[in-house]
Parts: structure tokens; C-alpha cells; sequence
């Protein structure tokens, strides 16, 4: 069964949110005061922060000063590693624009996951990743629909805006 994350920018949008989520999503830098943000670990919800905008060095300190379970998204493989090296047991999803099949075996022997756009996947691509142990979550911006769409495709967490339509 999927799980609903959703894409939050500050304090506002998640409380304006109206529905069922798993988690929250959140893209760093942002708005939210990091004191705020810890607050989202104590609810019981799946913390998925978005590394993709900051250094591998600025990456590592941040992991390092939250200490506590979340998924950290990163878009290379030096900020993947800089954050492998906190903890080896630490939760990485590398983003990835597009899809190929060579990145399966990568992700699978490096215990990575995926986060993706939702144009860029289909059944048979999800199946292929989850066969190799490689969790996925595809990310929607844009229609409630595509969020019907990965759900009847068995995709592990779906990110959504809340201003979805």
C-alpha cells in the first residue's frame, strides 16, 4: 500500500492540508525553523528531507545535527556517501529526473532507494526496482489522478503538493 507524503514549504501549507498523509517531504533550505522541523519526528510520520539544493559538506552537517530517523534525499552520489558515512544504517533516496535500467543494480548494492518523477515511471519499472529491494517514491506535481495512478501501481510513497488539483 502506497504511502502519502506531502511537499511542504512552511508551517502554513502543512497546516492548511486537509486530508490523510504518511508523511511530510520537505526540501531544504526552507522556511521552516529547524526547531519546527524536529517537532515532525515526534508524530509518528515518515520525514523525507530534500538535500538536493544544498553542498555534500552542508548535507553531512545537517544529518549529522538531526540524529534521528528520517529518508534523505540527495541528486549525486558524493552527498549519498557524505551521508553513508553518519551511519551506514541511515535511509537514502538518490533523486534521478528520468529512468534507466542501469541504475537498478546501483541502487540495490548500495542500499539506496529512489525518489523519481511520476512521468518517468511505469509498472513494469517499479516492479524491476522493488524485485531488487529498491523502495520507491514517485513524485507528483501536478493532478490527483497520476497520485491514482501510482497508487494502482504499487509505488512505496507518493509525494504530493498540497495545492494538488
Amino acid at each position: 500500500m502506497s504511502k502519502i507524503l506531502v511537499d511542504i514549504k512552511n508551517l502554513t501549507e502543512l497546516e492548511n492540508f486537509q486530508g490523510e498523509y504518511d508523511g511530510v517531504y520537505i526540501k531544504f533550505p526552507c522556511e521552516i525553523p529547524f526547531e519546527d522541523i524536529l517537532t515532525f519526528f515526534d508524530k509518528e510520520k515518515q520525514v523525507f528531507i530534500d538535500l538536493t539544493n544544498l553542498s555534500a559538506s552542508n548535507c553531512l552537517k545537517l544529518v549529522s545535527s538531526i540524529n534521528k530517523p528520517a529518508v534523505y534525499v540527495v541528486d549525486d552520489i558524493q552527498k549519498a556517501i557524505f551521508i553513508k558515512t553518519v551511519s551506514s544504517d541511515i535511509n537514502v533516496n538518490l533523486y534521478y529526473d528520468g529512468y534507466d535500467d542501469v541504475i537498478v543494480p546501483f541502487l540495490s548494492c548500495n542500499k539506496f532507494n529512489l525518489t523519481v518523477k511520476y512521468t518517468a515511471l511505469a509498472p513494469e519499472r517499479i516492479e524491476k526496482l522493488q524485485k531488487a529491494g529498491v523502495k520507491v517514491n514517485g513524485y507528483v506535481v501536478s493532478r490527483l489522478d497520476e497520485v491514482g495512478v501510482l497508487k494502482f501501481w504499487n509505488t512505496d510513497y507518493i509525494t504530493v503538493t498540497p495545492d494538488i488539483k
